[in-house]
């Protein structure tokens, strides 16, 4: 795990939007905009391996498993924007539950320090009775936060 966090993109400051404060809206919707694009060309070389999670999500819920999402903070909270629409959108009947640190009630008042803990992680995961059908998806723009590396360490522990 990485232990200098500022050595991560994910926590680098953008150069393009540094003057941000000083544009016009116009200008700032365009440099929105381009890095929009941005992300649409990472997600297009991350296509296999995201087509390989959603045949793994299809092949969990037909075998009767469940699907996790689990995130700290922002990313959790888009895994549980996800989880819900998921649901929703499929009639899956809750079989995509997020799980996000801090046990928040209130997307404005969520616990800020959660996301440090492997063992909240782990704990979180682990009321839910996992088993080996059931399939784990941590969430992490930097792919270093302790909660969902820590609900993942068990869930391979529980054969998922």
């Amino acid at each position: 795990m990485e232990d200098n966090l500022m050595t991560l993109t994910t926590e680098e400051r953008n150069p393009r939007t540094m003057d941000m404060s000083h544009m016009e809206a116009g200008e700032i919707a365009a440099v929105m905009n381009e890095e929009d694009y941005r992300c649409a060309a990472a997600v297009k070389e991350a296509l296999p391996q995201i087509g390989n999670v959603i045949d793994t999500c299809i092949s969990t819920i037909s075998g009767g498993g469940r699907v996790f999402f689990i995130g700290a903070a922002h990313s959790g909270y888009l895994g549980l924007l996800d989880g819900y629409e998921t649901n929703a959108t499929f009639g899956t009947e809750n079989q995509f539950i997020p799980i996000v640190a801090g046990h928040f009630s209130d997307i404005m008042k969520t616990e800020g320090g959660a996301e440090d803990s492997a063992e909240s992680g782990k704990a979180d995961l682990e009321a839910y009775g996992i088993d080996e059908k059931d399939y784990c998806i941590g969430l992490s723009a930097s792919g270093r936060t302790p909660y969902p590396i820590g609900a993942l360490t068990y869930a391979r522990k529980c054969g998922t």
